[in-house]
């Protein structure tokens, strides 16, 4: 059973070969069309986007098509996910490559309550200034004198 999303390809299932299969029969080739879902599955399951998924199980099937004759038998589910799931490590190195960006210390720190070391230094000058100031008050309180030195 082919599902939806398979049809536009089952329809373009090309009716000749090139080279005949490794048995001389067209049947092999349908079995590709019968893993459709499960390269559909795994390339979304990679990608995690629908439509990338179906570009890059589109684009593994062509290979497929392209590279039949190299099928020496066997699993031709292993063959075809291991196509796909190739295509889907290709697109995501391409897709990462595009999207570094130069660090920026003030936007990855900014809500860290670590300082650099200047900044620290500052920090401990106006808490000795401010402790300094505070001890000063408490000492002109206690012997009765205001702020204003009165």
């Amino acid at each position: 059973m082919v599902s939806k999303r398979g049809k536009s390809i089952v329809e373009n299932l090309p009716t000749q070969h090139a080279e005949p299969p490794v048995d001389g029969t067209l049947g092999n080739m349908g079995l590709l069309v019968a893993h459709l879902d499960a390269a559909y599955n795994l390339a979304r399951w990679l990608l995690r986007n629908e439509t990338q998924a179906e570009d890059a199980v589109q684009e593994a099937y062509l290979r497929a098509f392209h590279h039949f004759k190299t099928f020496q038998g066997g699993d031709g589910r292993a063959w075809l996910l291991t196509i796909v799931r190739n295509g889907c490590y290709d697109r995501l190195k391409q897709s990462a490559a595009g999207t570094h960006s130069t660090f920026d210390e003030q936007t990855h720190f900014a809500c860290q309550k670590t300082l650099n070391p200047e900044s620290s230094l500052l920090r401990q000058d106006k808490d000795r200034a401010v402790k300094a100031g505070a001890g000063e008050l408490a000492a002109a309180t206690s012997r009765g004198v205001g702020p204003s030195g009165v």
